[in-house]
Protein backbone atom coordinates (compact mmCIF):
# COMPACT_ATOMS: atom_id res chain seq x y z
CA UNK A 1 0.00 0.00 0.00
CA UNK A 2 1.34 3.53 -1.14
CA UNK A 3 1.78 5.53 2.72
CA UNK A 4 0.31 8.47 1.15
CA UNK A 5 -3.20 7.15 -0.22
CA UNK A 6 -6.32 7.59 1.80
CA UNK A 7 -8.41 10.70 3.42
CA UNK A 8 -6.26 13.87 4.43
CA UNK A 9 -8.46 15.19 7.44
CA UNK A 10 -8.06 19.16 7.84
CA UNK A 11 -5.73 18.77 10.95
CA UNK A 12 -3.21 17.31 8.14
CA UNK A 13 -3.94 13.90 9.85
CA UNK A 14 -3.73 10.56 7.27
CA UNK A 15 -6.20 8.19 7.37
CA UNK A 16 -4.46 5.41 4.85
CA UNK A 17 -7.17 2.99 3.22
CA UNK A 18 -6.32 0.39 0.37
CA UNK A 19 -6.48 2.22 -3.27
CA UNK A 20 -10.08 0.85 -3.73
CA UNK A 21 -11.45 1.15 -0.23
CA UNK A 22 -12.05 5.54 -0.31
CA UNK A 23 -15.72 5.22 -0.43
CA UNK A 24 -15.66 2.43 2.55
CA UNK A 25 -13.45 4.51 5.07
CA UNK A 26 -15.25 7.52 4.21
CA UNK A 27 -18.26 5.79 5.58
CA UNK A 28 -16.54 4.53 8.69
CA UNK A 29 -14.80 8.33 9.10
CA UNK A 30 -18.30 10.06 8.50
CA UNK A 31 -19.62 7.84 11.82
CA UNK A 32 -16.70 8.01 13.49
CA UNK A 33 -17.00 11.82 13.31
CA UNK A 34 -20.70 11.87 13.20
CA UNK A 35 -21.06 13.60 10.15
CA UNK A 36 -24.24 11.69 8.47
CA UNK A 37 -26.47 13.19 6.13
CA UNK A 38 -28.65 10.70 4.30
CA UNK A 39 -28.99 13.27 1.00
CA UNK A 40 -24.82 12.63 0.44
CA UNK A 41 -22.81 9.91 -0.39
CA UNK A 42 -20.05 9.80 2.42
CA UNK A 43 -17.25 10.93 0.52
CA UNK A 44 -18.96 14.05 -0.37
CA UNK A 45 -19.83 14.62 2.92
CA UNK A 46 -16.23 14.26 3.73
CA UNK A 47 -15.29 16.66 1.14
CA UNK A 48 -18.00 19.43 2.45
CA UNK A 49 -15.69 19.08 5.75
CA UNK A 50 -12.55 19.68 4.57
CA UNK A 51 -10.90 16.24 3.55
CA UNK A 52 -8.73 15.94 0.93
CA UNK A 53 -8.57 12.45 -0.71
CA UNK A 54 -5.25 10.84 -2.00
CA UNK A 55 -5.91 7.96 -4.48
CA UNK A 56 -3.40 6.20 -6.40
CA UNK A 57 -4.33 6.02 -10.13
CA UNK A 58 -3.13 2.45 -11.63
CA UNK A 59 -3.92 2.80 -15.28
CA UNK A 60 -3.31 5.79 -17.95
CA UNK A 61 -2.06 9.08 -16.28
CA UNK A 62 -0.70 6.30 -13.19
CA UNK A 63 0.37 7.97 -9.78
CA UNK A 64 -0.81 9.95 -6.97
CA UNK A 65 -4.17 12.30 -7.36
CA UNK A 66 -5.63 14.65 -5.40
CA UNK A 67 -9.24 15.62 -4.94
CA UNK A 68 -9.54 18.79 -2.69
CA UNK A 69 -12.47 20.77 -0.87
CA UNK A 70 -12.91 24.31 -1.80
CA UNK A 71 -10.61 24.81 0.63
CA UNK A 72 -7.60 23.28 2.50
CA UNK A 73 -6.01 24.11 6.17
CA UNK A 74 -2.39 25.18 6.20
CA UNK A 75 -2.13 21.64 8.22
CA UNK A 76 -3.31 19.99 4.44
CA UNK A 77 -0.94 22.11 2.54
CA UNK A 78 1.66 20.76 4.46
CA UNK A 79 1.23 17.45 4.46
CA UNK A 80 0.70 17.93 0.73
CA UNK A 81 4.46 19.88 0.50
CA UNK A 82 5.64 16.86 1.89
CA UNK A 83 4.29 14.27 -0.76
CA UNK A 84 6.13 16.64 -3.00
CA UNK A 85 9.10 16.52 -1.59
CA UNK A 86 9.43 12.79 -1.28
CA UNK A 87 7.81 12.19 -5.31
CA UNK A 88 11.08 10.32 -6.28
CA UNK A 89 9.84 8.05 -4.05
CA UNK A 90 6.13 8.12 -5.06
CA UNK A 91 4.76 8.92 -8.66
CA UNK A 92 2.60 11.61 -9.05
CA UNK A 93 0.17 11.62 -12.03
CA UNK A 94 0.32 14.62 -14.25
CA UNK A 95 -3.16 15.63 -13.24
CA UNK A 96 -1.80 15.21 -9.87
CA UNK A 97 0.84 17.66 -10.40
CA UNK A 98 -0.84 20.08 -11.99
CA UNK A 99 -3.41 20.40 -8.77
CA UNK A 100 -0.18 20.29 -6.92
CA UNK A 101 0.98 23.34 -8.70
CA UNK A 102 -2.10 25.35 -8.79
CA UNK A 103 -1.95 25.03 -4.80
CA UNK A 104 1.75 26.69 -5.17
CA UNK A 105 3.11 23.78 -3.64
CA UNK A 106 4.47 22.38 -6.88
CA UNK A 107 7.88 24.94 -7.29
Amino acid sequence: MNKYVGWLSPEGLLVSCDGYAHLDMASKLVKKYNLTDDKYHADDILYENGWVRISQITYGDVGLMFFLPRRITIKQREFLKQVDADRQNYLISEKGKEVLESLLLWR
